[in-house]
């Protein structure tokens, strides 16, 4: 199984962007390509790549396009079956993560999609899973997700061209959930293996910015638009609707509201390609992300 190994950047800072790729290139797994893809990066990053590796695979978009879509163009010019994101601050703590990604879609048939734990690159302090039924400590088993963190993830080439990819709209923020959504309803599976580790130099100093806030609420009323059951959408839609204003017009943050407001019905043409999920997948993956079934490959656990 050939794999591809994207690794997306925008003035990721250039050591930052060397210890990536170093990462990559020193994976134990033979059968491997890395594409660099650069949102126009203006601090040197790309240069100090080029420079040491000027055989790399090169994607250069010219403007920042935004994480979704940037990793978007590097899976349309992959050619390995099996697709890893890489952050650009980030490295595997050890050079038998590929390998061992490799082994799980190769055991598992109805594996779409995985992602590993993430630890802060000096503290080591792990970040906590997406899941409520998986301790932040976990360090064993294949757990199934309701979702996967772009960064530290592997997912079928295939699978995600068939479910449309990242939404390209999304600009930062819940593409992977909406993903893993369209993957289930696909009858494939998303899991979560804290067995490998990613460090992540943005685990030690991330903060939630006014950003963050903004596009996840973005973000999900987009989904909840565009792919959750025809029936159902609108409730859910008016619902988080008022969780988010009244979450936002507390910490005094009226202004995003708005402005979120104002551009979730952009876009408004833009659907799955796969259509709606259906109310059983929601179901399912709702009962995974809020902890009221735990889930693996091998068995389900019903708690």
């Amino acid at each position: 199984m050939k794999v591809s190994i994207v690794i997306l950047n925008w003035n990721g800072g250039a050591q930052n962007c060397l210890d990536a790729v170093t990462s990559a290139l020193e994976q134990d797994y033979q059968n491997k390509e890395v594409l660099f893809v650069d949102n126009a990066s203006s601090d040197g990053s790309l240069e100090a790549v080029k420079s040491t590796w000027p055989d790399l695979k090169y994607i250069e978009t010219g403007i920042n396009l935004g994480c979704p879509e940037g990793r978007n163009v590097g899976a349309s010019e992959a050619t390995g079956e099996l697709l890893l994101f890489l952050e650009n601050d980030g490295v595997w703590g050890s050079n038998d993560v590929v390998s061992g990604i490799v082994e799980k879609f190769l055991e598992n048939s109805t594996l779409g999609a995985l992602y590993t734990r993430v630890e802060g690159y000096q503290s080591r302090e792990p970040d906590p899973p997406l899941d409520k039924t998986v301790g932040i400590n976990e360090s064993e088993g294949l757990y199934l997700s309701s979702s996967f963190r772009g960064g530290a993830s592997a997912i079928r080439r295939e699978l995600f061209n068939a479910v449309g990819q990242f939404p390209s709209d999304f600009v930062r923020q819940y593409e992977e959930r909406y993903v893993s959504l369209l993957i289930y309803q696909m009858d494939y599976q998303v899991a979560y293996w804290p067995e490998k580790v990613l460090l992540h130099k943005g685990s030690d100093y991330q903060g939630k910015s006014s950003a963050v806030i903004k596009y996840n609420c973005i973000n999900e009323l987009k989904t909840i638009r565009r792919v959750y059951p025809l029936f159902l959408w609108p409730l859910y839609f008016l619902l988080k609707t008022m969780l988010w204003g009244f979450r936002l017009f507390k910490n005094k943050q009226a202004n995003l509201f708005f402005e979120a407001m104002a551009l979730v019905w952009t876009n408004a043409d833009f659907y799955s390609p796969i259509g709606r999920i259906s109310f059983k997948t929601l179901c399912k993956t709702q009962s995974i992300r809020y902890g009221k079934i735990k889930l693996s490959l091998e068995n389900y656990k019903y708690k």
